[in-house]
């Protein structure tokens, strides 16, 4: 499948009925390391995004910290979210700013979609179910 390919699909915006789908976005040109539940992603940065991870319903926590030799001077402490999501849901994930290091859930389903739109995928593999530990 093409890169164009795969972004189409990933952005039908759709996740298994027994999964939960997860898209994480930020707005900077730094490439910074997304982790879920303390297992690397893959980078995130600027007009790019996360293609929808397919995870089990529940509590699942989301880190972002500065990739190797990115000048990270004065960042602190990582920026982590706790999301709750349930089977069949889709939430967006927005890596909202870089000098308060904020993480944020899209409350708004269309204000997610509509960041999406316009940004191109990361190509981390096919859309895959995070494995179990």
């Amino acid at each position: 499948m093409s890169n164009a390919e795969q972004d189409a699909r990933a952005k039908q915006f759709s996740a298994a009925s027994d999964q939960c789908g997860i898209y994480v976005y930020g707005h900077f040109g730094w490439l910074f390391t997304v982790s879920l539940d303390g297992k690397d992603m893959g980078g995130v940065f600027s007009k790019r995004y996360f293609q929808n991870w397919e995870i089990d319903p529940g509590i699942h926590e989301i880190v972002i910290s500065p990739q190797p030799g990115v000048n990270a001077w004065g960042w602190g402490k990582n920026p982590s979210l706790s999301i709750s999501c349930a089977e069949g849901e889709i939430l967006f994930i927005e890596f909202k700013n870089l000098w308060s290091r904020s993480l944020e859930q899209e409350r708004d389903d269309a204000e997610g979609r509509e960041q999406i739109k316009d940004r191109r995928l990361i190509l981390s593999g096919p859309m895959r179910k995070i494995p179990d530990s």
